[in-house]
């Protein structure tokens, strides 16, 4: 009997030193919430949508990360991270500003596996630029869906005229964060995207390039500067990103990124600023819209009690190489959330966009959304 409590109190320690080297959490949030956005173009032809929306204000997601301890201060850790919701299966919900439909495929958002440890820590796999993570991170919306800030690559009014936004993608990558050392943390990545498909289009998404980032947060303070420069082959990408609808195989797409965040607490209010500025260039086909776009946003978070208000300024400008062709922008978000628990929310915000054209000609666009939001 005695060796047989022996036994299964041995058995009880493996087990459970074997569930503390290795855990997996499901995670994710649901925006559920209603969006009515009106865009006019320069034509003055004017487009509305009213909704139900899954990702009016945050994208709506459910993922899994794990970890397991390899012994050794190593790491072994992974991410499946997916969209939820589909706002974009018709015109009205088109409107809503939401990220592509292949979010929504299994690891649309996210599929790496990594390790880390003292180094620092490495991910191979499908992953977010570091730019990406910092137009959300240094915003008061918390890089909000909704219309008002020009960083965004989505919200455009319903011309959208050719102009380039800030890169705000995910890549196929090898990346590299260092540990942080007296504040500052060290990121570079390496970018190699090849998706070509067989058809009749002979579409063609290829993506290479790299980026890198150097991050400081100490205290109330936290800033961070990032530098990409990419190459796709195929036609011109999206406005905003590096995605590649069509082939071309005569055509290479050149995009130079540089864009610096900061953010400082004061207790009372939280405050946010970032600037950007994109260069293109493109080589082959039969069309040029070689530019540079630049963009600032600075804005507030007022904590009340369980509520916070929200309020954001941007302004941004496009102009070809050639300097014939010029856009500016401006726009604003002003919003509340108000925390019913820890992990859930209530959300109320409005956006504008305007687009000068020409001195007489001017897009618009707006929108006001509220909702709930559950994190779990």
């Amino acid at each position: 009997m005695k060796k047989l409590l022996i036994a299964t109190a041995a058995l009880a320690m493996v087990a459970g030193t074997v569930q503390a080297q290795s855990s997996v959490t499901v995670y994710g949030k649901i925006d559920a919430g209603y969006s009515d956005r009106k865009a006019e173009g320069t034509s003055g032809t004017e487009a509305k949508g009213k909704s139900i929306a899954f990702n009016a204000h945050e994208t709506s997601r459910w993922g899994v990360r794990g970890t397991e301890d390899l012994g050794g201060g190593l790491k072994a850790n992974f991410v499946i991270e997916t969209q939820l919701g589909d706002d974009n299966s018709n015109s009205a919900a088109t409107l809503q500003g939401t990220l592509p439909v292949n979010d929504e495929a299994l690891g649309g958002r996210a599929l790496w596996a990594g390790v880390s440890g003292g180094f620092g820590e490495v991910r191979v796999g499908y992953q977010n630029a570091f730019s990406k993570d910092y137009v959300a991170g240094f915003s008061a919306s918390g890089g909000s869906n909704v219309i008002g800030d020009p960083t965004m690559a989505a919200g455009r009014a319903v011309e959208k005229t050719a102009r380039l936004g800030l890169l705000d993608s995910r890549y196929t990558a090898v990346s590299y964060a260092s540990p942080a050392m007296s504040g500052f943390t060290v990121k570079a990545m390496i970018v190699s995207d090849k998706q070509d498909s067989d058809n009749t289009t002979a579409a063609k998404k290829d993506a290479k390039g790299q980026e890198f980032a150097l991050q400081y947060a100490q205290g109330p303070f936290a800033a961070a500067v990032a530098y990409g420069s990419y190459e796709v082959s195929g036609v011109l990408p999206t406005v905003g990103n590096m995605s590649v609808t069509l082939a071309d195989s005569a055509l290479v797409h050149e995009q130079d990124l540089m864009s610096i965040y900061a953010s400082y607490d004061l207790g009372v209010a939280k405050l946010f600023a970032k600037y950007g500025n994109v260069e293109s260039k493109q080589k082959g086909g039969s069309a040029t819209t070689d530019g540079e776009a630049t963009s600032t946003v600075v804005g507030v978070r007022v904590p009340v009690g369980n509520a916070t208000f929200i309020a954001n300024y941007a302004t941004g400008d496009y102009e070809s190489l050639a300097g014939t062709t010029k856009y500016d922008d401006s726009g604003y978000q002003l919003g509340l959330e108000y925390a019913l628990s820890k992990r859930t929310k209530l959300y109320g915000i409005y956006g504008k966009t305007d687009t000068d054209i020409t001195a007489t000609t001017k897009e618009k666009d707006s929108q006001v959304a509220f909702g709930l939001i559950h994190n779990f």
